[in-house]
């Protein structure tokens, strides 16, 4: 399976179904459908080169709904999958915006394969620590949270420069 297609499949499909499946669980219904309909009119727009749905503003449309959905108590575990596959979709567009314009075909094949598999790699060890947080609860200060969070920045920078070189 293609780049485009994981794209196209997570940020037009995956995301905005689960979403949809989220609130119409609970009997939201009516956001439901307006969640259905952001993603069939942005798939819409981004494949006929609309500038008003850029990937960027379409992700973060994705994600304060599935703030809304915490808002609203739905089914953590549904958010967290449609979160992963808006971030999947948006990571793998802008992959593809970057260097379809730069790049042969033939170069982009190689990259794309690398790509996914890092991409796919992050996201298994990102949704194991969120699930992992949803199932484990534990009372921590704000001190401790700030240090914790200080900590894992500097984890993430220290091992994005690993991966680089």
């Amino acid at each position: 399976m293609s780049a485009r297609q994981l794209a196209i499949g997570a940020n037009f499909v995956l995301a905005p179904g689960v979403l949809a499946l989220a609130f119409g669980l609970e009997g939201y219904w009516f956001l439901a459908v307006i969640v259905l309909s952001l993603g069939i009119g942005g798939w819409h727009s981004w494949r006929e080169g609309l500038e008003i749905w850029r990937t960027d503003y379409y992700f973060g449309g994705l994600l304060l709904i599935a703030a809304l959905g915490v808002f609203f108590e739905l089914a953590p575990a549904l958010l967290l999958v449609a979160v992963l596959g808006a971030l999947a979709g948006w990571d793998l567009l802008r992959f593809l915006e970057r260097f379809e314009q730069s790049f042969s075909p033939e170069a982009i094949a190689g990259l794309e394969e690398a790509h996914i598999a890092r991409l796919g790699l992050a996201l298994l060890g990102g949704g194991v620590l969120a699930a992992a947080a949803l199932v484990a609860q534990i009372q921590v200060g704000f001190g401790l949270a700030l240090l914790l969070a200080g900590v894992l920045v500097v984890s993430l920078g220290r091992l994005v420069r690993l991966l680089r070189n």
